[in-house]
Order: structure tokens, then sequence, then C-alpha cells
């Protein structure tokens, strides 16, 4: 467990018990401190957070995650005009945190909305949790979010109505994953995230190899955010975020709809996740401008139309799943498209081509075009029923010009044969038309 250490922390900024195999309770003593960051993460720790970290005016960072914690996230952080007179000497009047990190515990309940007040929130992670509600609508105010993780909880409902729920101009990762979020993707939000559509040159430009973090006043150290985002079909830890990295999962919900061609203007993106949701439509031929892209599933919706030939000029795409849609036709060809296998594009029974074992062959002709060759089939047969017309009336009228008792014999065989042929050309033509 924790011992006492407020005694120790007086003039501590910075406290750190990370990965060291703890249990127990928070003790309330740790909020003597007078800490900017308060990280505990991945330890054993139980219990609900204790409601005295209200007190802890300069808290930037507050790192819970991986413990065993439990109960509802208190209303700690609140502003001046929501505290109540007889409480107003136990809350700060404002929140100066940066960081709220509680993924993967066991905290139930909604997120509390006086978490609108810490407008200089970076880092939103609750991932892993058991909280419910729909998408909070207060999220619209923290304009200098940068990463939002609501992934494995029971969230539910549109993501924003108006629009405003979702301006994050900054927003760079959303993982909103596992959940029963549904309707159509609100253009209103995608259209707001202007940092997704700033290329990676100039990203890059701008910020170099900068990562999400922060620095202390006095001293040269520097706190480097942390999350967990699935990338390349793997769970995978960004220790430092890069600035440059983006990422969008929507996957595991019941989106329905289009897909917006928005999303193509994310000339930035590296993952984009949407699988197992209702989507349908097409592939926007838009997504062929996101040069950037590495992991791109789509699988497990119902997605119909072609693959666009767009896809096949991304270069850096790592990993592609189209499975498991109604997609049809030739799969596009290309360098980075030979190396995906099989499996990516299983489930659409009207694809072909490699690397399936369907192949794509000559496509069928067209009812149109096989009446054309009706047509010129029946007109063969009518030229070699009119030809051997022809001999037959031949073959009697001439004799018929030199022997004069012969030309009754010739009319009886005129008819005979006259009626023969329309009967066999009658015949065959309707035939040929069943």
């Amino acid at each position: 467990m924790i011992p006492n250490v407020s005694s120790y922390l007086s003039n501590a900024m910075f406290f750190s018990l990370s990965s060291n195999q703890i249990s127990g309770e928070i003790p309330a003593s740790i909020c003597q401190a007078s800490l900017e960051v308060l990280d505990l993460s991945f330890n054993n720790l139980s219990g609900p957070i204790p409601p005295c970290l209200k007190s802890m005016a300069r808290l930037r960072v507050l790192n819970l995650r991986r413990n065993n914690l439990s109960g509802q996230i208190p209303h700690v952080w609140r502003s001046q005009g929501s505290i109540p007179p007889d409480d107003f000497n136990s809350f700060p009047e404002s929140c100066d945190l940066r960081t709220f990190n509680l993924n993967d515990n066991k905290f139930e309940g909604q997120l509390p909305s006086s978490l609108a007040n810490c407008t200089m929130l970076e880092v939103l992670d609750v991932g892993n949790n058991q909280l419910n509600g729909g998408f909070p609508p207060w999220l619209g105010s923290m304009s200098m979010l940068r990463v939002l993780v609501l992934r494995y909880n029971r969230f539910y409902g549109p993501l924003g109505s108006g629009g405003t729920e979702c301006n994050l101009e900054m927003l760079q990762i959303i993982d909103i994953s596992f959940n029963s979020f549904s309707g159509v993707l609100p253009k209103e939000c995608l259209s707001s995230w202007k940092t997704m559509m700033v290329d990676e040159k100039t990203a890059v430009r701008n910020h170099g190899d900068q990562t999400l973090g922060f620095g202390f006043a006095f001293t040269d150290n520097n706190y480097q955010q942390a999350v967990t985002v699935t990338s390349k079909g793997q769970d995978m830890d960004l220790v430092k975020i890069l600035i440059v990295f983006t990422s969008i999962d929507f996957s595991n919900n019941e989106f329905e709809g289009e897909m917006p061609d928005i999303i193509g203007n994310f000339t930035s993106l590296n993952v984009l996740n949407f699988s197992s949701n209702a989507l349908e439509g097409r592939i926007p031929s838009s997504f062929g401008n996101l040069t950037n892209l590495e992991s791109l599933d789509l699988s497990s919706n119902k997605l119909s139309g072609k693959i666009p030939d767009e896809l096949a000029g991304l270069s850096f795409l790592a990993i592609l799943n189209l499975s498991f849609n109604k997609l049809v036709g030739r799969i596009p060809s290309g360098s980075q498209f030979q190396t995906f296998e099989a499996s990516s594009f299983e489930g659409n029974d009207g694809l072909c081509g490699f690397p399936l074992s369907k192949n794509c062959g000559i496509v069928a002709d067209t009812p149109q075009n096989g009446s054309i060759l009706e047509d010129e089939l029946d007109w063969i047969l009518l030229a070699v029923t009119f030809s051997g017309f022809l001999v037959g009336i031949g073959m009697v009228v001439g004799p018929q010009c030199f022997w004069k008792k012969g030309r009754k014999y010739a009319d009886e065989l005129v008819n005979k044969i006259i009626a023969k042929k329309c009967f066999k050309c009658i015949y065959k033509f309707h035939h040929m038309r069943k």
C-alpha cells in the first residue's frame, strides 16, 4: 500500500509510483502535496478516487491507468459558478489538468460534466471501463483536446447531433471503438478536425519530431503523454505520442449510412478503422488522398460497388481489410495491393482477381448484346433458306421453258417447295426465339 508521503512531498511537483504492483487504496494524505503530476499507473490499486483530489489546484497530470479502481468518477473539478456556497473554499477556481487517464479500471456511471471546466485538457482517456451515457455534449468546449479515448465502455447514441459536441479542431487521436454509438457519421464533426487535414510534411516542418507533452517550470524535465491505440490489427502502447500521428477508430459500433467524402481530406491520417458497423454505399474515391495511411480496416459492413483504383496508389498502406462486405468487380492492381493476402478481400462474392482464386475472365455480354447476336443468327438462317429456295426454283423453272407438258408438274412442285421451306423457316424462328 502507499504510505503517508505528505511530509516528503511538500515541495514536490512530480510523484510517480508507476509499475510497482502496489495494492490498497489511494491515501487521502497524497492530496496535501502541491503536485503537478500524479502517476500511479500500472499497479493493483483499488477503491474509489479520493474526493480530496479536488483540492489539488496545480495538478496537471492524473494518470491512474491499469489499476482496479472502481465506483463513479467524482465531480472533483468544478468552476466557481457551480460551487455551492458552503463548499466554496473546498474547490479550485479553475482546472489546470492536461492529462486525465483512467484507462483500464472498473469505473461506472457517466463522465462528470464538470470536466468541461478543464479547458486545457489534451488527453482524455477513460477507455476499458464500464462507463455509460451518450457522447458527452460538453466535449466541444475542449479546444485543446488532442487525444480522446472512450473505447470498451457502454456509451450509446449518435456522435453529436448538432456538431458542436465534437468540434475538436486539435484532435489527432480518437478511439470510440467497442461501444453502441449509432446513426450516421456526422459531417459537421468530421469537418471540424482541422489537425488531421494538415499533411505530414507541413506538420513536420512546424513541429519536427515533437511529442505530446509539456515541461515543468524551473526544470528541463518533460512529461510524455502515452496512450494505447489499435494499429495494424494490434493494440500498441504509444509511450510517446508524436504530434504528427493521427488515428480514427470507430470500429465495433452501430454506425450506418455512407462514409462522407470529407474523410479524404485527412491527409495526415495514419490509421482508419470503421470495421464491424452497418455502413453502406461505396468506398469514397477520395480515400486515395490519404497518402500517409498505414492501416485501413473497413471489414464487416455493407459496403458495395467496386474498390476504387485510387487505393492502389497508397504506398504506405501496410494493412488492408475489406472482407465481408458486398464489394464487386476486379481487385485493383498495384505494387502495394500485390502484398495483401486473400483474407483482406474474403466474404465479397462479387470480387475477383489476385489474390483471390476467382478469376475475372471475360465479362458476359449484356442482354442487349445478346439480342444483337440472336438477330445475326436469324439473318444467317434466312439467307441459307432463301438460297435453297432459289436453287429449287431454278431446277423446275428451267425445264418449264422447254417442256410444255411439264408446266403443270412444275407448278405443283414449286407450290410444295414454297410450303415446305416456309414451314421450316417459321418453325426455326419460333424455336430459336424460345
